[in-house]
């Protein structure tokens, strides 16, 4: 009879296990469902982690390490992915942790506080040691003679959804600066400007310039889109304005976009310039739509621009600086999406090198206002923790993530031109919170790189409350970033 009881206890187990999730059933067994059976874990059986490439390919021999260090919070928390870059969950997983993935060549990545359960990974190719150069010439432009205005291409490489997350000003106007003469003096100009020969009047002089050939720096190896926006600039005015010592984000509003280009290009791995001519007048801008300044402070600049987004890939096609409640036509793309992208910094930073900023990406609604995270201080280092600035969230957006990226930094200077950093990320911390500490596993210490290095830290926020996995897939729904950084 006892053996009929058991055998009927064990039917009626094994069909609540098939019912129940692993989880409800180890919690079931660990409550003493049945007595002769506490303290037995079954294994659990769920999806793996998985880890892959940018582009989607399998990354197989991925070291996979769940918890602070080798060793805790168990024995056997290092996993390696199969030839599918898949990794069974071990059971001794049982409580949140972070887990971090290393791939020789790729940027080393960690989820912070995960659960128990499948996770997908992304992970991006390291950058080159040194950025890729890309030149060449843009147009041909519709250049007209003495007509008061200088026509110019501006190039730059398009933007993802994540990149717009961590937006670097400097690839649309660059910090390296080439130099062209007119009127007997030597002017700078940023280095990604191809300005074709034209003559155009001063005063009672005919001045002739050019600087023909743009130089743009990139930091990814493989394929990539270009792009190449047209515009113009009235001239004498212009020419005044840099002469009195005013800067090219004082100025910008005087810059008429019209048309643009793109062009797809695969750039090596080489310290010698590649080249690439791209047109210009592919895609014409003849529309426009309404941006209005939101509110922030008299010190703070605040720069509106309208993307255009083709297959993942999105592009400037106008921009202007924006008062509080000033409204400007910005034009716009009509076979696109467009989308409407907001800038916000310190005036005091624009040219410094500092990258603090807070940036907001929506469609491009009718008078579109959006609403600013503020701008944050900068992290604080100590040791191996890196303290993050305190956040007020505004009403209206919601914590959806932090994203945090270790670089090395690198100084480049070339004779008689600015010098600038550049960033090589070793290193990306995702959160699916606004946190106020990070630290980063005792692992891999030599992707930690060593001599000058940097942190940088963005707040990212949305305005829907719905919660993604963690990682890249978290920014597709980002609306607002605010972003800083500390060098140490």
């Amino acid at each position: 009879m006892k053996k009929t009881v058991i055998g009927l206890y064990t039917l009626f187990l094994y069909a609540l296990m098939v019912s129940c999730s692993p989880n409800q059933v180890n919690s079931l067994i660990q409550e003493g469902a049945n007595p002769q059976l506490a303290g037995i874990r079954l294994q659990t059986v769920s999806s793996p982690i998985s880890v892959k490439d940018s582009d989607g390919k399998a990354l197989s021999g991925a070291e996979i390490l769940i918890g602070s260090a080798p060793g805790h919070p168990f024995n056997g928390n290092i996993l390696v992915t199969d030839s599918d870059g898949n990794a069974q969950i071990p059971a001794e997983w049982t409580e949140p942790a972070s887990v971090s993935v290393f791939v020789e060549g790729y940027t080393t990545v960690t989820y912070l506080n995960q659960s128990p359960g499948s996770l997908n990974f992304k992970l991006r190719p390291e950058p080159p040691n040194l950025p890729l150069e890309l030149r060449g010439l843009a147009g041909p432009l519709p250049i007209k003679q003495n007509d008061g205005w200088a026509d110019f291409a501006l190039v730059m490489p398009t933007f993802t959804r994540m990149e717009m997350i961590y937006f670097d000003i400097s690839r649309v106007i660059s910090e390296e600066m080439d130099k062209i003469s007119a009127m007997g003096q030597v002017m700078p100009v940023p280095s990604n400007i191809s300005i074709p020969k034209q003559q155009e009047r001063y005063g009672i002089f005919n001045v002739t310039f050019e600087k023909p050939i743009y130089r743009t720096k990139l930091n990814k190896v493989g394929r990539q889109r270009i792009y190449a926006i047209q515009g113009k600039f009235p001239f004498v005015a212009t020419a005044d304005a840099l002469r009195g010592g005013k800067s090219y984000f004082d100025i910008l509003n005087s810059f008429v976009v019209t048309a643009g280009g793109l062009r797809d290009v695969t750039l090596k791995n080489t310290t010698a310039p590649q080249n690439l001519n791209i047109p210009t007048q592919e895609m014409a801008y003849d529309k426009a739509r309404i941006a209005v300044g939101p509110q922030h402070r008299s010190d703070e600049y605040y720069l509106g621009v309208s993307l255009a987004e083709r297959s993942g890939h999105m592009f400037p096609t106008d921009f202007k600086r924006l008062a509080v409640s000033e409204k400007a036509a910005l034009r716009v793309h009509i076979n696109s999406e467009n989308l409407f992208l907001g800038i916000l910094k310190k005036k005091s930073e624009l040219e410094s090198g500092a990258d603090r900023m807070s940036v907001v990406l929506l469609k491009f609604s009718p008078e579109v206002t959006p609403r600013m995270l503020p701008l944050i201080a900068d992290p604080r280092i100590s040791r191996d923790t890196v303290q993050l600035p305190a956040l007020s969230r505004p009403s209206g957006i919601h914590p959806l993530a932090t994203y945090a990226v270790l670089s090395s930094e690198t100084v480049i200077k070339r004779q008689g031109q600015k010098e600038y950093v550049y960033l090589r990320a070793a290193w990306e911390v995702y959160s699916q919170e606004w946190i106020s500490s990070l630290e980063l596993p005792t692992w891999k210490e030599s992707q930690i790189p060593r001599g000058p290095k940097r942190w940088e830290i963005n707040f990212v926020g949305s305005q829907t409350t719905s919660q993604a996995p963690a990682g890249p897939v978290m920014l597709n729904s980002a609306t607002h970033v605010t972003h800083s950084s500390a060098s140490f």
